[in-house]
């Protein structure tokens, strides 16, 4: 866990910058072309573009805080101790998915549109950078549905909400609680073997 909240830090650290850059482009290119007000749009990435700023300064921070916290209180710490942190985790990734990259991707996209001279051969690569992303998170979740099955049993119902919807909406039916309980039963029964724990033990 320490070296998730460390490595979500840095890159969203490094990230606080790309916000700010395009801000300063807004107001280079509003010089340049001598215009004094800006328009509605305009207006309105500038607000994103403030949004994605402080999403990724509250990520920078919480992972920070977190690993402290690990560091100085998690050596050899309950289970308890741990399933606490899980929903930081889930709260952390979400904050950084769908407050900062997504909207960050819409910001880049915005100005490349602004500057290209013909949008049509950024309108492709668009699309085929989507259709790209659709086929990796499509093999990234199922990946993830046959490695941790009991991992994902147990996520809190809202993680496993956002999830369903926006990150693997073509493995939906494969993450409902019903199709996860098989593997996850399988995959608890192989951990208690590997720890030797008898099965007539745990019930």
């Amino acid at each position: 866990m320490l070296k998730t909240f460390e490595l979500t830090g840095v890159v969203s650290g490094l990230l606080l910058t790309v916000p700010i850059a395009i801000l300063e482009f807004t107001e280079r290119d509003a010089a340049l072309t001598g215009q004094a007000d800006e328009t509605i749009e305009e207006g309105w990435m500038d607000a994103l573009a403030g949004f994605v700023f402080v999403n990724l300064a509250f990520v920078t921070t919480i992972c920070i805080n977190s690993a402290m916290f690990v560091v100085s209180s998690g050596w050899q710490a309950s289970t308890r101790y741990y399933e606490a942190l899980m929903p930081i985790i889930g709260i952390t990734f979400h904050l950084f998915a769908y407050g900062g990259i997504i909207p960050l991707t819409v910001l880049v996209l915005n100005r490349l549109f602004l500057w290209a001279g013909s949008p049509v051969p950024l309108l492709v690569l668009s699309v085929w950078s989507f259709v790209m992303m659709l086929c990796s998170t499509h093999f990234l979740w199922s990946f993830h549905i046959k490695g941790m099955p009991l991992e994902l049993y147990h996520f809190p119902c809202w993680l496993m909400s956002i999830i369903r919807v926006t990150c693997a909406p073509l493995h939906f039916c494969r993450l409902s609680d019903a199709a996860l309980e098989g593997p996850a039963r399988q995959r608890a029964l192989e951990l208690r073997q590997l720890a030797g724990i008898c099965e007539s033990v745990v019930k």
